[in-house]
């Protein structure tokens, strides 16, 4: 489960310093990475026209929760 809070990370790299909390994400982010890539599916979305249409999709809840949207403007 990926969990981000912006106190909980400034209070760790207080703790643990910048170098060790950027290991612990590292740690972290790869077993997550895997599962995701397991059911997680990336589409990349560009143009007025596709833009706009992927933000009226996610609007009206015709997003399937599958899709990760990246928009490049």
């Amino acid at each position: 489960m990926l969990f981000f809070a912006p106190d909980r990370i400034t209070k760790r790299g207080r703790e643990w310093g910048t170098a060790t909390l950027d290991q612990h994400v590292a740690d972290a982010w790869h077993p997550f990475a895997e599962w995701a890539s397991g059911w997680l599916r990336v589409e990349q979305v560009s143009g007025e026209h596709d833009i706009q249409r992927a933000y009226l999709e996610l609007l009206d809840g015709k997003v399937d929760p599958t899709a990760g949207t990246i928009v490049s403007v």
